[in-house]
This record gives structure tokens, sequence and C-alpha cells, in this order.
């Protein structure tokens, strides 16, 4: 086996390997999902006031934040669904 031989064969199979890395990643590369669209809602609440939370979660609102809010006596509560 002459020295160019010995230098060949390794050196094609490092081609043929980065080659075949390189199509794997261009193949796996996925577009960009569009970004999620939300609604949001928010509600009074006073205290032990929960009637109007059941056909909210009904409906696919979600809770995100709740706060007290001590001048009116009131719970305002911050809801968010998918578009």
């Amino acid at each position: 086996m002459s020295n160019f031989q010995r230098l060949a064969w390794p050196l094609l199979l490092l081609v043929c390997a980065f080659a075949c890395g390189t199509a794997w990643h261009v193949s796996s590369a996925q577009e960009p999902k569009a970004a999620q669209k939300w609604e949001y809602q928010s509600v009074f609440l006073t205290f032990g006031d929960d009637k109007p939370l059941k056909p909210l979660g009904d409906d696919g609102w979600e809770l995100v934040s709740a706060v007290y809010v001590p001048n009116p006596g009131k719970t305002v509560c911050y809801f968010k669904r998918p578009k």
C-alpha cells in the first residue's frame, strides 16, 4: 500500500462523516413556530363570591394572577386563553 493510499482512506472517511453530519443537521432543521396569541380578561370579585369563576374555567380561561385591591375591597383576577 502506497503512502498516498494510507493517507487517502482516513481522509475519505473523515470527509464522508462530515458530509453525512452536515446533511443530517440541515435536514433536521425545522421552521420556527409562530408565536402563540393570547386573549385576556379581568374580573372583579368580592370576598366569597366565586360564582363567575366556573364559567370562565369551562370556557378555557386560565387564572394568571389575583390581586387584592383594599380601597374597594375587591380582588382583581386576570385570566388568559389561547386565541
